[in-house]
């Protein structure tokens, strides 16, 4: 019963959210907005972030966007917190090596850096411990299993803690524009509106964002939902993708729209 009603009220969102979509668009003007992420658009910042923010060998070889936080010059919110977790089951928990990885591996924990992806070729290179890191040859030691801790703000009181804003549903897509400062740049698209006091007013037209990601999760991160979503990556581009995330949305401050 109870995944029955939880699809029952999706599909009615859906519904309501076509009829908003019938409404005139809104132009925004550039500048910093209130936004709520919801776990869909948070999917592709992470898909963004996650490529080789987590790669001890990217981090080694200068190409990390968060080698700053690593080093120990940046931090994210105490909010914030990553895990690469096999109990989730959205990957083996060896890698193509046959390399046992830990069940769990903490990657930021409340804001601080905890640990890095390490392959075995990795390890042999740089003379560390490998902790089961796959290196696939396109996106190298990064998350295959992992989550973003749930925060404490119902998904159903989002709307309401907005209060007025921009609300995100998906992203066209997302990448970086400038890798030291890890700032990322994408579009919303699909089933994104304008909200005012807690109420969507209208569908908002196409823009261009570019924030910084020690800044989205850190101290412009407002709040995390206590639900989350799982998502499978079913990428096949250039092999069969086993990888999954489970995340919650996000409510932020001062995000930057550019066009």
């Amino acid at each position: 019963d109870g995944w029955a009603t939880r699809w029952g009220q999706q599909i009615l969102r859906q519904k309501e959210d076509l009829a908003l979509l019938r409404r005139p668009s809104r132009k925004l003007a550039s500048g910093k907005y209130r936004v709520y992420l919801a776990p869909s658009a948070m999917s592709s910042m992470m898909e963004t972030m996650k490529s080789e923010s987590f790669s001890f060998l990217a981090y080694k070889h200068g190409r990390s966007p968060l080698k700053d936080f690593v080093d120990g010059m940046r931090r994210f919110s105490p909010r914030f917190s990553v895990t690469e977790d096999f109990e989730l089951g959205f990957a083996p928990r060896f890698n193509r090596l046959g390399e046992i990885a830990p069940a769990q591996i903490p990657l930021i924990s409340e804001g601080h850096y905890r640990n890095s992806l390490v392959s075995g070729k990795t390890a042999r290179e740089y003379g560390v411990a490998s902790n089961g890191g796959e290196d696939s040859g396109w996106e190298t030691e990064a998350p295959r299993s992992y989550q973003i801790a749930a925060g404490e703000l119902p998904s159903d009181q989002a709307l309401a803690e907005l209060g007025t804003g921009v609300w995100i549903n998906e992203t066209h897509y997302t990448n970086f524009s400038d890798l030291k400062p890890a700032r990322i740049t994408g579009m919303p698209r699909y089933a994104c509106f304008w909200v005012e006091n807690g109420r969507i007013v209208e569908p908002i037209q196409d823009m261009r964002f570019d924030v910084s990601l020690f800044d989205l999760f850190g101290e412009d991160l407002v709040a995390l939902t206590k639900e989350r979503k799982n998502f499978l990556d079913v990428g096949t581009y250039h092999l069969r993708v086993w990888a999954g995330s489970r995340l919650p949305g996000v409510l932020a401050q001062n995000f930057n729209f550019t066009l």
